[in-house]
């Protein structure tokens, strides 16, 4: 009988052990799948890319951030963290998918092409009517360039 409590517990421990290094982390994928690999950068990581980037150049991007802001109309675009309070801009590729309206605050991994774009008066009027805040054209200027991503894929942590 004793043998078999010291069995039984050896395999508790042993359960108990491998249950607590295996706790997965849960997303909800909009667009494409994508992996979750060490070639992910940090949303810092990401502000430094844009430090290099020129303007015109695109690079591919596979970064972890916090959203800020997401559209309250339909989830079409997010403003999310970068580094220093900076914020990017992020859309989706040819609207082939949206995210969910309540997403702000919820960390996201964000695949996608990294650029500097200056946004028409148009888009910026647009932008801002759908985060429900009042516009005024005089206060938008044609010559600001932000960074801004468009999204293949978005992993919101669940």
């Amino acid at each position: 009988m004793k043998l078999y409590n010291q069995f039984f517990l050896s395999i508790l421990a042993l359960g108990l052990l491998f249950s607590c290094n295996t706790e997965q982390e849960s997303f909800e994928t909009f667009g494409e799948s994508f992996e979750r690999d060490a070639s992910i950068i940090s949303s810092k990581d990401l502000d430094a890319v844009f430090d290099q980037l020129d303007f015109g150049d695109t690079v591919e991007v596979i970064f972890t951030t916090k959203i800020d802001a997401v559209c309250q109309k339909k989830g079409c675009w997010m403003d999310v963290d970068l580094a220093d309070d900076a914020v990017a801009r992020v859309t989706f590729l040819d609207y082939g998918f949206f995210v969910p309206l309540n997403a702000a605050g919820s960390e996201a991994t964000i695949k996608g092409k990294a650029f500097w774009k200056s946004d028409t008066v148009a888009e910026k009027r647009h932008y801002a009517e759908d985060a429900g805040e009042n516009y005024d054209d005089a206060d938008f200027d044609d010559n600001e360039f932000s960074p801004h991503i468009i999204a293949t894929g978005v992993m919101i942590k669940s």
